[in-house]
């Protein structure tokens, strides 16, 4: 048995390129440094500062519109400087402003280095999300995001347990390694990776808008990915609160410690560490937009349990239910946008969709954090859960127009079709 597992491993190294793994590796040392904060980041400004969700909400906002201009700016710088260089840039600004982020005292300041984070803080990973799909051909997008996934929850199966234990001694820490991993990680990226940059498509239609507004006209006018971004964004307002609103509802409400909430997120993790290339596997014959439909009844079905149930193991319980739901949305949802991006435009359509989590961060934790602090807080994973459903059946209209127009096979890949949703058709 040992022997077969084993095999299956070196098997599945060998099938994807060398530099590939070392993106991989690049992704989790990252993502180390990352795990040990944010998951902490509404209880250590709740705590410093003596402020409620509300305000943290309100930050979250600040963060979320920095980071819409910085998206688009460096969507672009993508696509025309390069994969690495964006990579490079970013991680190196990653560091600097999670130290600013922990010697700041005053709120005032704190609102102003939340802003610098948003802005220029999170332009490496969209770079990391690029490569992936330029390292490996189409066909093993889906199981190269998977294990992108798996990268980054290998770091949060340890991160948030360790740094749920170093909260409660420094918070500045925290801060300190997470700057420390980004500069190692810049090193890496810096001497193994080539600058990945793939000549424009042959039949890509950018016309002027190339030259007269980055390119960014082709993707709005690309009504198709534009619903489905909107489907995505509801489901990203719901599974926002998982990093957002939770743990000071589980704290307030339940008395769950940071410890252990730290405990739930490294069970999310480990199970994607676990299961999701085995899982992406089994559901590769599928077609993508059913299973994001049924990623969506998981997501519905696990945070509306949030406001139901109390006790520790039913919120692990809940994490489980909810932790199936993100193994089939997350490597399926990146796959798709790959399909509708040209080559050349990938960095443009994934900033686009960038505003998926963009807008939930913006407005997302500064609502449920109203809820949290003037109504019935269970009322906020109730909501969640209406809204998980609502982008499920948005998933399958659009699964339900593909087949219909173009037939089973054509609606598993689902190309990109400007011209799906027409007079007849609805």
């Amino acid at each position: 048995m040992l022997k077969k597992i084993t095999g299956q491993i070196t098997d599945t190294f060998r099938s994807y390129p060398g530099k590939f793994w070392v993106l991989m590796g690049a992704a989790f040392i990252d993502n180390l440094g990352s795990s040990f904060l944010y998951p902490f980041f509404a209880l250590y400004t709740t705590d410093k500062f003596g402020v409620g969700m509300t305000e943290v909400g309100k930050m979250f906002a600040v963060f979320a519109l920095a980071n819409l201009v910085g998206s688009l700016v460096s969507g672009v710088m993508i696509d025309k400087l390069g994969r690495k260089f964006m990579i490079v840039f970013g991680l190196l600004a990653s560091a600097l402003s999670s130290l600013m982020l922990g010697f700041v005292n005053q709120l005032s300041v704190f609102y102003i280095a939340v802003g610098l984070v948003g802005l220029f803080g999170m332009a490496g990973e969209p770079a990391q999300q690029v490569m992936v799909a330029d390292l490996l051909p189409e066909e093993k997008h889906t199981e190269g995001y998977g294990l992108w996934r798996v990268a980054f929850n290998l770091a949060m199966t340890f991160g948030p347990m360790l740094g749920g234990l170093m909260a409660m001694h420094s918070y500045l820490l925290l801060f300190i390694l997470d700057a420390c991993f980004s500069l190692i990680t810049a090193l890496v990226v810096l001497i193994a990776l080539p600058n990945t940059q793939p000549a424009p498509d042959a039949d890509a239609q950018t016309g002027t808008d190339e030259d007269t507004n980055g390119g960014y006209g082709v993707v709005l006018r690309d009504g198709v990915f534009l619903l489905y971004v909107v489907a995505v964004i509801l489901l990203s307002l719901v599974y926002v609160q998982l990093s957002s609103t939770l743990p000071v509802y589980l704290q307030e409400n339940h008395q769950i410690t940071a410890e252990h909430y730290g405990y739930m997120l490294g069970l999310n993790a480990g199970m994607i560490v676990l299961m999701q290339l085995w899982l992406a596997k089994k559901v590769s014959g599928f077609r993508l937009l059913r299973l994001m439909g049924i990623g969506a009844v998981f997501y519905t079905v696990g945070f509306a349990l949030f406001g139901l149930v109390s006790g520790l193991i039913w919120f692990f319980v809940t994490i489980i239910v909810i932790t199936i739901g993100e193994m089939v949305i997350d490597p399926v949802a990146q796959t798709l946008v790959m399909r509708f991006a040209p080559k050349n435009m990938r960095g443009r359509y994934l900033s686009i969709y960038g505003m998926s989590w963009l807008i939930p961060y913006a407005g997302g934790p500064y609502l449920a954090g109203l809820i949290l602090d003037n109504y019935d807080p269970e009322m906020v994973w109730y909501l969640a859960g209406g809204l998980a459903l609502f982008a499920g059946l948005i998933f399958i209209w659009l699964d339900y127009l593909t087949r219909r127009r173009f037939g089973e096979e054509a609606a598993k890949e689902f190309p990109v079709l400007d011209d799906l949703v027409v007079a007849d058709d609805v």
